[in-house]
């Protein structure tokens, strides 16, 4: 089996992003005191409701897309290379 490693590129979160974030999981923790049925998905609405341009764009989803499909398709390349001894 092989191992790849997975760096992340992206940078610690600033301290007023901990802040929002925090005052945030205080809002939510209080919403579900006050209503019991809340699911992770009515919070994952809400939140891509209250800040519907804070996610990935559609052009970064793309790429990503189009990166995955070309990875796979290398690998299935070089994986029939092997089986077939390269020729």
């Amino acid at each position: 089996m092989s191992y790849v490693p997975v760096i992340s590129t992206s940078a610690p979160p600033s301290p007023r992003a901990r802040e929002l974030g925090s005052q945030m999981a205080g809002l939510i923790d209080e919403f579900r005191r006050q209503n019991p049925g809340t699911t992770g998905d009515d919070i994952r609405q809400a939140l891509r409701l209250a800040a519907p341009d804070a996610g990935t764009t559609s052009r970064a989803h793309l790429a990503i897309t189009v990166g995955a499909l070309l990875l796979l398709l290398l690998g299935g390349l070089f994986f029939a290379l092997r089986l077939t001894g390269g020729r």
